[in-house]
């Protein structure tokens, strides 16, 4: 590792925001085209590329200094792909049992989507579920789901920055899911 390197790392794990955005900058374009190329889709690109900057800077302390960077950047976006694949393919067979629609965009499937199934009994169990998780939780799911908010307005009405947005909507999906699955109306 190149000696600005070593010392925007140090930097950075003790916490200089600044430092850990000079770090990753040289990297970013590479990582955005990247994920666009691999993922096929820009603002779905852009989710994951937030997930990896996330992962990156909450991961900082892991850092032992034995590759560049960059090595280390594309090797946590290698792990948030395989995660994505593997819950696109997840969702994919939850479309298929729940018989929803063909036609709805990757990661955009989630315990909300059973809200269009056709049932009232699991609308019921939908509806409670979204009762029992934290408010702001709650809000954020009702702003994209109902009202077609992307995350980054979402995160505007709720008074936070995008990125806060993406982490609250995540909580909110896997507190949403863990209720439903509690309630019987997913499965593993």
């Amino acid at each position: 590792m190149s000696g600005t390197s070593e010392k925007l790392m140090e930097l950075a794990q003790r916490g200089d925001q600044e430092a850990f955005e000079r770090l990753i900058e040289p990297h970013r374009d590479k990582l955005r085209s990247w994920l666009t190329h691999t993922l096929g889709d820009r603002e779905e690109a852009l989710d994951a590329e937030a997930e990896v900057l996330l992962r990156c800077w909450t991961s900082l302390k892991s850092f032992k200094g034995g590759s560049e960077p960059g090595t280390w950047i594309f090797a946590i976006c290698k792990n948030v792909l395989k995660e994505r694949y593997r819950l696109r393919d997840r969702d994919r067979r939850l479309r298929e049992r729940l018989g929803l629609e063909h036609g709805l965009r990757p990661f955009e499937l989630g315990p909300e989507d059973l809200l269009l199934s056709r049932t009232s009994q699991r609308k019921q169990t939908i509806v409670a579920a979204l009762d029992s998780i934290p408010e702001r939780q709650r809000r954020i799911v009702m702003l994209r789901v109902f009202s077609g908010r992307s995350l980054k307005e979402a995160g505007e009405e709720l008074g936070v920055t995008p990125d806060a947005a993406k982490m609250l909507y995540f909580r909110a999906v896997r507190s949403l899911r863990a209720e439903l699955k509690k309630r019987g109306a997913l499965d593993d």
